[in-house]
C-alpha cells in the first residue's frame, strides 16, 4: 500500500511552492507521470532553444490544468545528481538566460489561463532566485535584471516579497534571513540603476 503525502492535497499551495521556492517542490519533469492528452489539450510544450529550466516552465504548467494529482512518497527511480561535472552542476550566465526564459514562458502561460496576478509572488520569487543563483556562482548578475524583468505586468513584487520575508525572519528571529533580505534588496537596487 503506497502513501500519499498530504502536502499535495493543496494544489494551489504546491504550485506557488513549484513556481517560487525552486528548491522546496520539484519541478522535475522526470519525476512525474503525466497524461499525454494534458500536453495536448492545453498546448502545453517546453519552449525551444531551453536546455535548462525547461521542466521549470512545463510542470507548473502541468499542475495548473491538471484535474488531480497524486503524489507517491515512496522513490521508484534513483536520480543521480553526484556528478560534479554534469550540465545542472555547472552553472553559467547562459545557463540561468534559459532559466529567465523559462519563468517568462511561464508567466504567458498564467496569463493566459488568468491566474498570473494570483500566482504573482511566486514567480517574482522565482525570478528573485535566478539573479541570486548567479551572485552565489560569482557570475553577472546585471544581465539577469534588465528590461523590467522583476516586474509582472508593470508590478514590481521585489519590495512585497522582500517584505514578507523580512517579516518572517522577524517572526522566526532570524537575523541572517533579515540581513540577507536586505542585502539582496540593495544589491538589486544598485543592479538596477547602475
Amino acid at each position: 500500500l503506497l502513501e500519499i503525502d498530504e502536502s499535495y492535497k493543496a494544489p494551489e499551495r504546491m504550485l506557488q511552492l513549484m513556481v517560487g521556492e525552486l528548491d522546496i517542490v520539484s519541478h522535475a519533469i522526470w519525476g512525474a507521470i503525466y497524461k499525454t492528452r494534458l500536453y495536448k489539450d492545453n498546448a502545453i510544450k517546453a519552449k525551444v532553444g531551453v536546455n535548462h529550466g525547461e521542466d521549470y516552465s512545463v510542470t507548473p504548467a502541468l499542475t495548473l490544468c491538471a484535474n488531480k494529482i497524486l503524489h507517491i512518497s515512496k522513490p521508484f527511480y534513483h536520480y543521480r545528481i553526484g556528478n560534479e561535472n554534469s550540465y545542472m552542476n555547472n552553472i553559467k550566465i547562459g545557463s540561468l538566460l534559459q532559466l529567465k526564459e523559462a519563468n517568462l514562458y511561464l508567466s504567458d502561460f498564467f496569463r493566459k489561463h488568468s491566474v498570473l496576478t494570483k500566482y504573482a509572488d511566486s514567480i517574482g520569487r522565482g525570478r528573485l532566485s535566478i539573479p541570486l543563483v548567479a551572485m552565489e556562482n560569482k557570475l553577472d548578475a546585471k544581465s539577469l535584471i534588465n528590461d523590467g524583468y522583476l516586474e509582472i505586468d508593470g508590478q514590481s513584487t521585489v519590495f512585497r516579497i522582500l517584505s514578507r520575508l523580512a517579516e518572517l525572519s522577524v517572526d522566526i528571529r532570524n537575523r541572517f534571513l533579515l540581513r540577507a533580505c536586505c542585502k539582496i534588496y540593495k544589491q538589486l537596487l544598485i543592479y538596477k540603476f547602475a
